[in-house]
């Protein structure tokens, strides 16, 4: 389980990322073809392809998109055997997006092997930073003002990509539709009010211990998802003029169900040069 945590109206919030496009297809059952642990796409398998010897995880991403040019079919992923049963699980999933960029490329990947390293049964939490992987890169300041710029200057909505593109400001809209592709749960019972965390850790300060640190770690962590995920929200706002709902609780998820959304700026005019 991949774990966002984040800084939200004085609370901690602790966020699951999934991609929406995979499927547990098999549970708990032996399967020849499939190793423990491996992606197979088009009869392929990762663990005989070149890109297994590749150190950099960024491989299982170059893979995917290798041995589907031809042939874009969903791909099959093997979590890790059950130790008591000696089986494991299989997801099919979604093809990933064209490349937009590598923090959305590492966003991905992390989501991959979280379900390669799950255990059928068991549930692991690991934590992610967007700035560790780089979404600070492409969201910067100055870049999200050129947009801005753009959007009040240009009347006609169909030629909005084609100024965003001469920009270089085109990868923020494709960045916005990239992270549709993820689902983002809000863990129930799992947050913490800010003011709470911050006297413990004032506590534990006292104590000078590695927990110090984990603690202290967490909670930058928590601010720079809150400070890059403010700036996807502002961007999507400014786009779209809709609030950005990629994070949602349980009961946002089932209320938004019912709400009809407004037709955003991509249906416009956007569509023609995004894809």
């Amino acid at each position: 389980m991949i774990i966002l945590p984040i800084v939200n109206k004085n609370r901690i919030l602790n966020v699951e990322v999934r991609l929406k496009g995979a499927e547990k297809i098999i549970s708990k059952f032996p399967v020849e073809d499939l190793d423990e642990s491996d992606i197979m796409i088009n009869g392929k398998k990762f663990s005989e392809s070149p890109f297994s010897q590749v150190k950099d995880e960024m491989a299982i991403i170059d893979f995917l998109r290798s041995y589907s040019i031809l042939y874009k079919r969903q791909y099959r992923v093997s979590t890790k055997k059950d130790p008591e049963s000696d089986i494991c699980d299989i997801y099919e999933v979604d093809l990933p997006p064209k490349k937009v960029h590598d923090a959305l490329d590492r966003f991905y990947v992390n989501a991959v092997l979280d379900m390669q390293k799950e255990i059928p049964g068991s549930s692991k939490g690991k934590y992610l930073s967007l700035e560790k992987m780089g979404f600070d890169e492409i969201l910067t300041d100055e870049r999200i003002s050129q947009v801005r710029q753009i959007l009040s200057q240009v009347d006609d909505k169909g030629k909005i990509a084609l100024y965003l593109e001469k920009s270089g400001c085109l990868d923020l809209v494709r960045l916005l539709d990239f992270m549709q592709i993820f689902d983002c749960t809000v863990i129930r019972e799992a947050s913490i009010s800010e003011e709470e965390f911050q006297q413990i850790l004032h506590s534990f300060e006292k104590l000078n211990t590695k927990d110090t640190k984990s603690l202290n770690h967490y909670y930058q962590m928590a601010l720079s998802n809150r400070d890059i995920y403010a700036k996807m929200s502002y961007l999507y706002k400014l786009i779209y003029d809709q609030p950005f709902q990629l994070i949602q609780s349980e009961s946002q998820k089932k209320n938004l169900q019912f709400v009809k959304k407004n037709t955003p700026l991509v249906e416009e005019g956007l569509s023609v040069s995004v894809g």
